[in-house]
Protein backbone atom coordinates (compact mmCIF):
# COMPACT_ATOMS: atom_id res chain seq x y z
CA UNK A 1 0.00 0.00 0.00
CA UNK A 2 1.13 3.71 -0.48
CA UNK A 3 2.08 4.81 2.60
CA UNK A 4 -0.20 7.34 4.71
CA UNK A 5 1.63 10.98 5.33
CA UNK A 6 0.98 13.71 7.95
CA UNK A 7 -0.04 16.29 6.03
CA UNK A 8 2.36 19.32 7.60
CA UNK A 9 1.70 22.03 5.19
CA UNK A 10 3.84 25.44 5.44
CA UNK A 11 2.06 27.34 3.35
CA UNK A 12 1.37 30.93 3.35
CA UNK A 13 -2.25 32.01 3.96
CA UNK A 14 -4.34 33.45 1.24
CA UNK A 15 -5.62 36.00 2.94
CA UNK A 16 -4.08 39.66 3.40
CA UNK A 17 -3.12 39.84 6.48
CA UNK A 18 0.53 38.22 7.86
CA UNK A 19 1.40 35.06 6.82
CA UNK A 20 1.77 31.83 8.84
CA UNK A 21 5.25 30.36 9.00
CA UNK A 22 6.96 28.00 11.46
CA UNK A 23 8.43 30.87 13.20
CA UNK A 24 10.77 30.14 16.10
CA UNK A 25 9.53 30.14 19.38
CA UNK A 26 11.79 32.99 20.56
CA UNK A 27 10.32 35.26 17.63
CA UNK A 28 6.62 34.56 18.94
CA UNK A 29 6.19 36.98 21.73
CA UNK A 30 6.95 40.11 18.83
CA UNK A 31 3.94 38.75 17.24
CA UNK A 32 1.69 38.42 20.21
CA UNK A 33 2.40 41.59 21.26
CA UNK A 34 1.58 43.73 18.37
CA UNK A 35 -1.39 44.57 18.36
CA UNK A 36 -3.29 45.32 14.46
CA UNK A 37 -4.54 49.13 14.39
CA UNK A 38 -6.64 48.47 11.25
CA UNK A 39 -9.73 47.36 13.03
CA UNK A 40 -12.80 47.94 12.18
CA UNK A 41 -14.48 50.90 13.97
CA UNK A 42 -17.09 48.40 15.83
CA UNK A 43 -14.38 46.11 17.42
CA UNK A 44 -12.17 49.02 18.84
CA UNK A 45 -12.11 49.40 22.32
CA UNK A 46 -12.05 53.04 22.85
CA UNK A 47 -15.40 53.41 20.52
CA UNK A 48 -18.70 52.34 20.99
CA UNK A 49 -19.89 49.12 19.20
CA UNK A 50 -22.61 50.38 16.62
CA UNK A 51 -26.00 49.07 17.93
CA UNK A 52 -27.87 46.71 15.41
CA UNK A 53 -30.87 48.36 14.88
CA UNK A 54 -34.50 46.82 15.73
CA UNK A 55 -37.21 48.22 14.71
CA UNK A 56 -40.25 48.11 17.44
CA UNK A 57 -43.34 50.07 16.59
CA UNK A 58 -44.85 49.15 19.41
CA UNK A 59 -44.55 47.29 22.77
CA UNK A 60 -47.03 44.54 21.49
CA UNK A 61 -46.17 41.05 22.90
CA UNK A 62 -44.50 38.88 20.24
CA UNK A 63 -45.68 35.62 19.70
CA UNK A 64 -43.81 33.41 22.26
CA UNK A 65 -43.19 30.68 19.21
CA UNK A 66 -41.47 33.50 17.16
CA UNK A 67 -39.50 34.51 20.58
CA UNK A 68 -38.22 30.62 20.90
CA UNK A 69 -37.76 30.38 16.99
CA UNK A 70 -35.30 33.81 17.48
CA UNK A 71 -33.42 32.50 20.38
CA UNK A 72 -32.71 29.19 18.46
CA UNK A 73 -31.77 31.07 15.29
CA UNK A 74 -29.97 33.55 17.00
CA UNK A 75 -27.89 31.22 19.09
CA UNK A 76 -27.17 27.74 17.70
CA UNK A 77 -25.01 26.53 20.62
CA UNK A 78 -28.37 26.98 23.52
CA UNK A 79 -29.86 23.49 24.44
CA UNK A 80 -33.36 23.02 25.42
CA UNK A 81 -32.83 23.66 28.87
CA UNK A 82 -31.42 27.16 28.67
CA UNK A 83 -33.87 27.63 26.21
CA UNK A 84 -36.79 27.04 28.63
CA UNK A 85 -34.61 29.09 30.97
CA UNK A 86 -34.94 32.31 28.96
CA UNK A 87 -38.39 31.56 27.80
CA UNK A 88 -39.59 31.81 31.59
CA UNK A 89 -38.12 35.14 31.79
CA UNK A 90 -40.30 35.96 28.44
CA UNK A 91 -43.13 35.18 30.27
CA UNK A 92 -42.18 37.11 33.47
CA UNK A 93 -41.65 39.89 31.36
CA UNK A 94 -44.78 40.79 29.05
CA UNK A 95 -43.20 44.39 27.82
CA UNK A 96 -40.46 42.56 26.26
CA UNK A 97 -40.55 42.12 22.58
CA UNK A 98 -38.45 40.68 20.35
CA UNK A 99 -37.93 40.82 16.12
CA UNK A 100 -36.63 39.02 14.04
CA UNK A 101 -33.01 39.39 13.02
CA UNK A 102 -31.48 39.31 9.85
CA UNK A 103 -28.93 36.32 8.92
CA UNK A 104 -25.91 39.13 9.72
CA UNK A 105 -27.42 40.87 12.45
CA UNK A 106 -28.00 37.26 13.96
CA UNK A 107 -24.41 36.84 14.03
CA UNK A 108 -23.82 40.27 15.76
CA UNK A 109 -26.42 39.46 18.45
CA UNK A 110 -24.78 35.98 19.19
CA UNK A 111 -21.55 38.11 19.60
CA UNK A 112 -23.32 40.58 21.52
CA UNK A 113 -24.87 38.45 24.07
CA UNK A 114 -21.64 35.78 24.64
CA UNK A 115 -19.89 39.20 24.97
CA UNK A 116 -21.69 40.32 28.17
CA UNK A 117 -22.04 36.73 29.67
CA UNK A 118 -17.87 36.79 29.48
CA UNK A 119 -18.05 40.40 30.99
CA UNK A 120 -20.39 39.69 33.84
CA UNK A 121 -19.94 36.06 34.63
CA UNK A 122 -22.25 36.27 37.27
CA UNK A 123 -25.56 36.48 35.00
CA UNK A 124 -26.94 34.51 33.41
CA UNK A 125 -28.05 33.69 30.08
CA UNK A 126 -32.18 34.65 30.62
CA UNK A 127 -31.24 37.80 32.28
CA UNK A 128 -28.78 39.08 29.54
CA UNK A 129 -30.73 38.11 26.63
CA UNK A 130 -33.87 40.16 28.56
CA UNK A 131 -31.81 43.31 29.22
CA UNK A 132 -30.72 43.08 25.50
CA UNK A 133 -34.28 43.21 24.17
CA UNK A 134 -35.10 46.30 26.46
CA UNK A 135 -32.44 47.78 25.13
CA UNK A 136 -33.23 47.32 21.59
CA UNK A 137 -30.15 45.38 21.45
CA UNK A 138 -27.59 48.28 22.19
CA UNK A 139 -24.40 46.57 24.07
CA UNK A 140 -23.28 49.37 25.35
CA UNK A 141 -26.10 50.76 26.94
CA UNK A 142 -27.56 47.47 28.53
CA UNK A 143 -23.59 47.18 29.66
CA UNK A 144 -23.26 50.48 31.31
CA UNK A 145 -26.55 49.37 33.15
CA UNK A 146 -24.97 46.49 34.50
CA UNK A 147 -21.45 48.25 35.74
CA UNK A 148 -23.81 49.80 38.79
CA UNK A 149 -24.57 46.38 40.25
CA UNK A 150 -21.62 43.82 38.14
CA UNK A 151 -17.86 44.27 38.35
CA UNK A 152 -16.95 42.69 34.44
CA UNK A 153 -13.38 40.52 33.93
CA UNK A 154 -10.94 42.84 33.41
CA UNK A 155 -10.59 43.25 29.39
CA UNK A 156 -7.02 41.87 27.75
CA UNK A 157 -4.00 44.82 27.45
CA UNK A 158 -3.98 46.24 24.63
CA UNK A 159 -0.08 45.38 24.48
CA UNK A 160 1.45 42.18 26.20
CA UNK A 161 5.42 42.04 27.73
CA UNK A 162 5.63 37.89 27.81
CA UNK A 163 7.17 36.44 30.88
CA UNK A 164 11.00 35.31 30.98
CA UNK A 165 10.44 32.99 33.73
CA UNK A 166 8.48 29.82 31.97
CA UNK A 167 10.12 26.70 31.26
CA UNK A 168 9.76 27.52 27.67
CA UNK A 169 11.32 30.99 28.23
CA UNK A 170 8.60 33.38 26.44
CA UNK A 171 6.94 30.60 24.61
CA UNK A 172 4.66 29.52 27.84
CA UNK A 173 3.07 33.02 28.47
CA UNK A 174 2.73 33.42 24.85
CA UNK A 175 0.57 30.36 24.58
CA UNK A 176 -1.78 31.10 27.80
CA UNK A 177 -2.20 34.80 26.71
CA UNK A 178 -2.80 33.65 22.77
CA UNK A 179 -5.74 31.27 24.37
CA UNK A 180 -7.24 34.03 26.53
CA UNK A 181 -6.94 36.92 24.07
CA UNK A 182 -8.74 33.93 21.19
CA UNK A 183 -11.29 33.64 23.70
CA UNK A 184 -12.09 37.28 23.59
CA UNK A 185 -14.83 38.07 21.25
CA UNK A 186 -15.32 41.63 22.09
CA UNK A 187 -12.08 42.56 19.68
CA UNK A 188 -11.85 41.08 16.70
CA UNK A 189 -8.25 42.02 15.49
CA UNK A 190 -7.07 41.07 19.06
CA UNK A 191 -8.67 37.78 18.46
CA UNK A 192 -6.97 37.33 14.75
CA UNK A 193 -3.58 38.36 16.43
CA UNK A 194 -4.27 35.38 18.96
CA UNK A 195 -5.49 32.90 16.47
CA UNK A 196 -2.97 33.50 13.85
CA UNK A 197 -0.17 32.71 17.09
CA UNK A 198 -1.82 29.43 17.95
CA UNK A 199 -1.40 28.20 14.43
CA UNK A 200 1.87 29.24 14.30
CA UNK A 201 2.84 27.91 17.74
CA UNK A 202 0.79 24.73 16.73
CA UNK A 203 3.71 23.96 14.10
CA UNK A 204 5.90 22.94 17.06
CA UNK A 205 5.20 19.31 18.04
CA UNK A 206 6.14 20.33 21.80
CA UNK A 207 3.55 22.28 22.06
CA UNK A 208 0.92 20.82 20.07
CA UNK A 209 -0.37 18.83 23.44
CA UNK A 210 -0.31 21.60 25.40
CA UNK A 211 -2.50 23.98 23.15
CA UNK A 212 -4.68 21.31 23.76
CA UNK A 213 -4.52 20.73 27.28
CA UNK A 214 -5.03 24.30 28.28
CA UNK A 215 -8.30 24.97 26.21
CA UNK A 216 -6.34 26.16 22.92
CA UNK A 217 -9.41 24.00 20.72
CA UNK A 218 -12.38 25.58 22.30
CA UNK A 219 -12.26 29.18 20.63
CA UNK A 220 -10.52 27.22 17.30
CA UNK A 221 -13.78 25.32 17.16
CA UNK A 222 -16.17 28.11 17.95
CA UNK A 223 -14.84 30.14 15.17
CA UNK A 224 -14.84 27.31 12.81
CA UNK A 225 -18.54 26.67 13.58
CA UNK A 226 -19.77 30.09 12.83
CA UNK A 227 -18.76 29.05 9.19
CA UNK A 228 -21.03 25.78 9.22
CA UNK A 229 -23.64 28.45 8.80
CA UNK A 230 -23.33 29.46 5.08
CA UNK A 231 -21.30 30.51 2.39
CA UNK A 232 -18.05 33.07 2.75
CA UNK A 233 -20.17 35.13 1.07
CA UNK A 234 -22.40 35.90 3.55
CA UNK A 235 -19.93 37.02 6.08
CA UNK A 236 -17.49 39.97 6.37
CA UNK A 237 -13.89 39.15 5.34
CA UNK A 238 -12.69 40.09 9.17
CA UNK A 239 -15.03 37.11 10.28
CA UNK A 240 -13.44 35.14 7.49
CA UNK A 241 -10.07 35.67 8.12
CA UNK A 242 -10.62 34.19 11.64
CA UNK A 243 -12.35 31.27 10.28
CA UNK A 244 -9.04 30.77 7.75
CA UNK A 245 -6.77 30.78 10.81
CA UNK A 246 -8.50 28.59 13.29
CA UNK A 247 -8.86 26.21 10.13
CA UNK A 248 -5.37 26.04 9.99
CA UNK A 249 -4.42 26.36 13.43
CA UNK A 250 -6.49 22.61 13.79
CA UNK A 251 -4.98 21.41 10.90
CA UNK A 252 -1.64 21.98 12.08
CA UNK A 253 -2.49 20.99 16.40
CA UNK A 254 -3.99 17.23 14.44
CA UNK A 255 -0.38 16.97 13.15
CA UNK A 256 0.06 15.39 17.22
CA UNK A 257 -0.86 11.80 17.19
CA UNK A 258 -1.59 12.30 20.89
CA UNK A 259 -4.18 15.03 19.96
CA UNK A 260 -6.24 13.07 17.68
CA UNK A 261 -8.93 11.13 19.99
CA UNK A 262 -9.32 14.44 21.96
CA UNK A 263 -9.68 16.32 18.58
CA UNK A 264 -12.54 14.42 18.21
CA UNK A 265 -13.73 14.12 21.32
CA UNK A 266 -14.53 18.03 21.17
CA UNK A 267 -16.51 17.91 18.16
CA UNK A 268 -14.42 18.37 15.62
CA UNK A 269 -14.68 15.95 12.82
CA UNK A 270 -19.00 17.16 12.17
CA UNK A 271 -17.75 20.32 11.83
CA UNK A 272 -14.88 19.97 9.58
CA UNK A 273 -17.53 18.10 7.34
CA UNK A 274 -20.28 20.12 7.52
CA UNK A 275 -17.85 23.02 6.30
CA UNK A 276 -16.84 21.16 3.14
CA UNK A 277 -20.37 21.18 2.80
CA UNK A 278 -21.43 24.67 3.20
CA UNK A 279 -18.22 27.16 2.72
CA UNK A 280 -16.65 28.16 -0.52
CA UNK A 281 -13.30 29.23 1.00
CA UNK A 282 -10.45 27.33 -0.44
CA UNK A 283 -8.21 28.35 2.49
CA UNK A 284 -10.61 27.13 4.67
CA UNK A 285 -11.39 23.69 2.81
CA UNK A 286 -7.89 22.69 2.38
CA UNK A 287 -7.24 23.08 6.01
CA UNK A 288 -10.08 21.13 6.68
CA UNK A 289 -9.15 18.67 4.33
CA UNK A 290 -5.47 18.59 5.74
CA UNK A 291 -6.98 18.28 9.18
CA UNK A 292 -9.29 15.03 8.35
CA UNK A 293 -6.13 14.22 6.86
CA UNK A 294 -3.74 14.26 10.12
CA UNK A 295 -7.02 12.74 12.25
CA UNK A 296 -7.19 9.99 9.70
CA UNK A 297 -3.51 9.04 10.02
CA UNK A 298 -2.98 5.29 11.50
CA UNK A 299 -5.97 5.78 13.19
CA UNK A 300 -9.09 3.17 12.53
CA UNK A 301 -11.26 5.00 15.26
CA UNK A 302 -11.21 8.40 13.06
CA UNK A 303 -11.67 6.76 10.07
CA UNK A 304 -14.81 5.17 10.66
CA UNK A 305 -16.27 8.63 11.97
CA UNK A 306 -14.98 10.17 9.01
CA UNK A 307 -16.78 7.66 6.87
CA UNK A 308 -19.72 7.76 8.94
CA UNK A 309 -20.19 11.47 8.91
CA UNK A 310 -20.05 11.44 5.33
CA UNK A 311 -16.78 13.28 5.00
CA UNK A 312 -15.59 10.83 2.24
CA UNK A 313 -18.47 11.40 -0.13
CA UNK A 314 -17.68 15.50 0.98
CA UNK A 315 -14.44 15.38 -0.02
CA UNK A 316 -14.92 13.20 -3.69
CA UNK A 317 -17.64 15.71 -4.38
CA UNK A 318 -14.63 18.51 -4.01
CA UNK A 319 -12.88 16.72 -6.17
CA UNK A 320 -15.32 16.44 -8.63
CA UNK A 321 -15.85 20.15 -8.43
CA UNK A 322 -12.54 22.00 -7.12
CA UNK A 323 -10.73 23.62 -8.96
CA UNK A 324 -8.14 25.58 -6.61
CA UNK A 325 -4.79 23.15 -6.41
CA UNK A 326 -4.55 23.37 -2.31
CA UNK A 327 -8.04 22.19 -2.21
CA UNK A 328 -6.62 19.75 -4.45
CA UNK A 329 -3.85 18.47 -3.11
CA UNK A 330 -5.31 18.34 0.59
CA UNK A 331 -8.49 16.41 -0.69
CA UNK A 332 -5.87 13.84 -2.29
CA UNK A 333 -4.00 13.04 0.70
CA UNK A 334 -7.01 12.87 2.75
CA UNK A 335 -8.80 10.26 0.44
CA UNK A 336 -5.21 8.91 0.18
CA UNK A 337 -4.95 7.97 3.76
CA UNK A 338 -8.58 6.69 4.12
CA UNK A 339 -7.80 4.57 1.00
CA UNK A 340 -5.45 2.36 2.98
CA UNK A 341 -7.77 0.74 5.11
CA UNK A 342 -10.26 -2.14 3.04
CA UNK A 343 -13.73 -0.66 4.47
CA UNK A 344 -13.13 2.84 2.27
CA UNK A 345 -11.62 1.13 -0.68
CA UNK A 346 -14.71 0.21 -2.58
CA UNK A 347 -16.52 3.16 -1.42
CA UNK A 348 -14.60 5.77 -2.79
CA UNK A 349 -15.02 3.38 -6.27
CA UNK A 350 -18.61 3.03 -5.65
CA UNK A 351 -18.83 7.23 -5.16
CA UNK A 352 -16.36 7.70 -8.81
CA UNK A 353 -13.60 8.75 -6.84
CA UNK A 354 -11.16 6.62 -9.69
CA UNK A 355 -12.67 9.50 -12.92
CA UNK A 356 -11.68 12.73 -10.85
CA UNK A 357 -8.60 11.38 -9.52
CA UNK A 358 -7.11 9.58 -13.23
CA UNK A 359 -8.38 13.41 -14.94
CA UNK A 360 -6.16 15.09 -12.05
CA UNK A 361 -3.86 13.03 -13.21
CA UNK A 362 -4.19 13.45 -16.82
CA UNK A 363 -4.20 17.57 -16.70
CA UNK A 364 -0.14 17.50 -14.98
CA UNK A 365 -0.92 21.18 -13.91
CA UNK A 366 0.53 20.54 -10.50
CA UNK A 367 3.17 17.83 -9.67
CA UNK A 368 1.58 17.51 -6.00
CA UNK A 369 -1.45 17.07 -7.15
CA UNK A 370 -0.31 14.22 -9.37
CA UNK A 371 1.43 12.55 -6.62
CA UNK A 372 -1.10 12.64 -3.85
CA UNK A 373 -3.45 11.57 -6.47
CA UNK A 374 -1.02 8.59 -8.00
CA UNK A 375 -0.75 7.72 -4.00
CA UNK A 376 -4.54 7.34 -3.56
CA UNK A 377 -5.32 5.28 -6.51
CA UNK A 378 -1.89 2.76 -5.47
CA UNK A 379 -4.06 2.36 -2.24
CA UNK A 380 -7.37 1.80 -3.85
CA UNK A 381 -5.63 -0.93 -6.50
CA UNK A 382 -5.40 -2.92 -3.42
CA UNK A 383 -9.53 -3.50 -3.53
CA UNK A 384 -9.89 -6.49 -4.54
CA UNK A 385 -13.42 -6.43 -5.93
CA UNK A 386 -12.83 -3.36 -7.87
CA UNK A 387 -9.97 -4.23 -9.80
CA UNK A 388 -12.01 -5.00 -12.68
CA UNK A 389 -13.57 -1.90 -13.04
CA UNK A 390 -10.15 -0.05 -12.15
CA UNK A 391 -8.82 -1.27 -15.05
CA UNK A 392 -12.03 -0.31 -17.41
CA UNK A 393 -11.64 3.35 -15.97
CA UNK A 394 -8.91 3.51 -18.10
CA UNK A 395 -5.99 3.08 -14.99
CA UNK A 396 -3.43 1.39 -17.24
CA UNK A 397 -3.66 3.62 -19.71
CA UNK A 398 -2.53 6.58 -16.82
CA UNK A 399 -0.05 4.51 -15.10
CA UNK A 400 2.26 2.99 -18.04
CA UNK A 401 3.76 6.84 -18.95
CA UNK A 402 3.97 7.40 -15.39
CA UNK A 403 6.18 4.68 -14.09
CA UNK A 404 8.98 6.17 -16.68
CA UNK A 405 8.43 9.61 -15.54
CA UNK A 406 11.26 11.62 -13.76
CA UNK A 407 9.49 12.28 -10.51
CA UNK A 408 10.86 9.56 -8.09
CA UNK A 409 7.52 9.53 -5.77
CA UNK A 410 5.13 9.41 -8.72
CA UNK A 411 7.02 6.85 -10.35
CA UNK A 412 7.34 4.58 -7.28
CA UNK A 413 3.38 5.11 -6.54
CA UNK A 414 2.96 4.09 -10.43
CA UNK A 415 4.81 0.98 -9.76
CA UNK A 416 3.55 0.59 -6.69
CA UNK A 417 -0.20 0.82 -7.85
CA UNK A 418 0.27 -1.71 -10.82
CA UNK A 419 1.30 -4.14 -8.20
CA UNK A 420 -1.28 -3.74 -6.44
CA UNK A 421 -3.68 -4.39 -9.55
CA UNK A 422 -1.69 -7.33 -10.10
CA UNK A 423 -2.32 -9.07 -7.08
CA UNK A 424 -5.33 -10.77 -8.63
CA UNK A 425 -4.63 -13.05 -12.07
CA UNK A 426 -8.27 -11.34 -13.74
CA UNK A 427 -5.97 -8.58 -14.06
CA UNK A 428 -2.49 -10.11 -15.16
CA UNK A 429 -2.92 -9.97 -19.30
CA UNK A 430 -4.98 -6.36 -19.30
CA UNK A 431 -1.57 -5.50 -17.45
CA UNK A 432 0.88 -7.41 -19.83
CA UNK A 433 -1.10 -5.85 -22.80
CA UNK A 434 -0.69 -2.44 -21.43
CA UNK A 435 2.78 -2.14 -22.10
CA UNK A 436 4.25 -2.34 -18.25
CA UNK A 437 6.54 -4.57 -18.33
CA UNK A 438 8.66 -2.95 -19.95
CA UNK A 439 9.15 -0.29 -17.40
CA UNK A 440 8.69 -2.25 -14.74
CA UNK A 441 12.07 -4.18 -16.50
CA UNK A 442 13.86 -1.15 -16.79
CA UNK A 443 13.04 -0.41 -13.18
CA UNK A 444 14.62 -3.31 -11.97
CA UNK A 445 17.83 -2.60 -14.59
CA UNK A 446 18.45 0.55 -13.27
CA UNK A 447 21.05 1.25 -10.80
CA UNK A 448 20.11 4.46 -9.40
CA UNK A 449 16.45 3.44 -8.98
CA UNK A 450 14.94 3.67 -5.00
CA UNK A 451 15.02 0.18 -3.30
CA UNK A 452 11.01 0.57 -2.55
CA UNK A 453 10.68 1.53 -6.02
CA UNK A 454 12.93 -1.71 -7.54
CA UNK A 455 10.85 -3.87 -4.31
CA UNK A 456 7.32 -2.81 -5.92
CA UNK A 457 8.86 -3.37 -9.44
CA UNK A 458 10.02 -7.15 -8.62
CA UNK A 459 6.31 -7.74 -6.73
CA UNK A 460 4.69 -6.94 -9.81
CA UNK A 461 6.92 -9.33 -12.42
CA UNK A 462 5.98 -12.47 -9.36
CA UNK A 463 2.28 -12.04 -9.48
CA UNK A 464 2.04 -11.54 -13.07
CA UNK A 465 4.13 -14.75 -13.87
CA UNK A 466 1.71 -16.52 -12.15
CA UNK A 467 -0.03 -16.19 -15.39
CA UNK A 468 1.05 -18.39 -18.44
CA UNK A 469 0.30 -16.03 -21.10
CA UNK A 470 2.70 -13.92 -18.99
CA UNK A 471 5.39 -15.83 -18.27
CA UNK A 472 6.13 -16.08 -21.88
CA UNK A 473 6.40 -12.30 -22.77
CA UNK A 474 8.80 -12.58 -19.46
CA UNK A 475 10.79 -14.74 -21.17
CA UNK A 476 10.73 -13.20 -24.42
CA UNK A 477 11.40 -9.98 -23.33
CA UNK A 478 14.87 -11.42 -21.45
CA UNK A 479 12.99 -11.77 -18.12
CA UNK A 480 15.57 -15.03 -17.66
CA UNK A 481 18.57 -12.87 -17.32
CA UNK A 482 17.13 -10.31 -15.67
CA UNK A 483 16.10 -12.14 -12.67
CA UNK A 484 19.62 -14.70 -12.34
CA UNK A 485 20.79 -11.26 -11.63
CA UNK A 486 18.49 -10.22 -9.13
CA UNK A 487 19.15 -13.35 -7.17
CA UNK A 488 22.23 -11.14 -5.91
CA UNK A 489 20.51 -8.14 -5.06
CA UNK A 490 21.67 -6.26 -2.02
CA UNK A 491 18.10 -6.62 -1.01
CA UNK A 492 16.72 -9.86 0.40
CA UNK A 493 13.53 -8.86 -0.15
CA UNK A 494 13.90 -8.25 -3.78
CA UNK A 495 16.08 -11.79 -3.80
CA UNK A 496 12.84 -13.63 -2.52
CA UNK A 497 10.59 -12.03 -5.25
CA UNK A 498 13.64 -13.01 -7.90
CA UNK A 499 13.31 -16.66 -6.99
CA UNK A 500 9.97 -16.73 -6.62
CA UNK A 501 9.91 -15.33 -10.65
CA UNK A 502 12.49 -17.85 -11.30
CA UNK A 503 10.26 -20.38 -10.15
CA UNK A 504 6.94 -19.30 -12.16
CA UNK A 505 8.79 -18.76 -15.67
CA UNK A 506 10.89 -22.40 -15.13
CA UNK A 507 8.06 -23.73 -16.43
CA UNK A 508 8.14 -22.31 -19.81
CA UNK A 509 9.40 -24.66 -22.43
CA UNK A 510 13.09 -24.30 -22.85
CA UNK A 511 13.36 -22.15 -19.66
CA UNK A 512 14.78 -24.75 -17.53
CA UNK A 513 17.26 -26.76 -20.45
CA UNK A 514 19.16 -22.91 -20.53
CA UNK A 515 20.43 -22.83 -16.93
CA UNK A 516 22.16 -26.00 -17.34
Amino acid sequence: MANEKKRNKKRSLKVDTQCLTAAPPSKLANSLSSVSTNVPDEYRDDLPMTPVKTKITSRIRTPKHKVMQTLRNMFIDMDDETLDVAMKAYDDEPETSLTEPSQGERLKLQDKLMCLLEMFPSLDIATVTRALADNEWDIDVTAEKFLSTHQPEAEVDERYTPSKSDSLPGVGSDLMEAIRRANIRTDIGNQAIALRALADLALHEELQTEIVRLGGTEPILRVLRSATRGLDSEVGSDLLELQRLAATALANLALHESNQSDLVTKGSLPILIEILNRCNDSVIQSNCCRAMANLAYRNEANEALIAKEGGIKSMVTLLKTQKDTEVLVETCAALANLARNANYQELMVQLDAMVPLLNQIRCDHDVEIVQQACRTVANLCMSRPSKSKLIQFGTLDVLVPLMSTDNSYTRRMAVMAVANLSTGSETHDDIAASGCLTPLFNTLRSTSEELDCQRQAARALANLTETASVRTQVVQAGGLGLFLSLAQHNSEEVQLLAAKTLANIASVKGVSQSWL
